[in-house]
């Protein structure tokens, strides 16, 4: 009852801050009814934030609560691909991941990572993660790897060498 009691008075000073015209207080209640498990009044707050300030971070949480909570694929697709244009970098990680295991397009899994290398992650790191856990043959992360070095939809590219046999 002590948890609930601090969600709700969490919740009404987040919505006092909105009434007075502070944005930044729409991603927090977004958070804090995401973290009580009240998905669809999250997804509300974080597309209200994304209207009125073009967050790329309530874009990503978007794209997460539609993956992973409402599985509607489609929608978290648009909406990572929102962050993704608003150049939000750990977003390539979540989307990589939403197609690797949700959607189970080892390419578009591989090239989202790829495109993180010497930006967020070392290229020894991305290569251990697609080879070793995500199991994907290098004829496919040789693929992934053109598709973000010749799509308009990757706005960061690795250029480098990968180096696979």
């Amino acid at each position: 009852m002590q948890k609930l009691k601090r969600y709700d008075e969490a919740i009404s000073w987040c919505k006092k801050a909105i009434d007075l015209k502070w944005d930044k207080a729409l991603p927090l209640l977004a958070t804090v009814y995401e973290d009580n498990k009240r998905y669809y009044e999250a997804i509300k707050y974080y597309k209200q934030s994304y209207n009125k300030t073009k967050d790329g971070l309530s874009a990503n949480n978007l794209g997460y609560l539609y993956s992973s909570k409402i599985k509607d694929y489609k929608e978290a697709e648009k909406w990572y691909k929102k962050a993704i244009r608003l150049n939000h970098q750990s977003t390539y990680q979540s989307f990589a991941t939403f197609y690797h295991e949700d959607l189970k397009e080892d390419i578009k899994a591989s090239a989202y990572s790829i495109a993180l290398i010497d930006t967020k992650y070392t290229k020894s790191s991305v290569l251990k993660v697609l080879q070793d856990e995500w199991k994907i043959p290098n004829n496919i992360i040789q693929k992934g790897y053109e598709l973000q070095l010749n799509s308009d939809e990757f706005p960061i590219k690795y250029k480098g060498q990968l180096g696979l046999p």
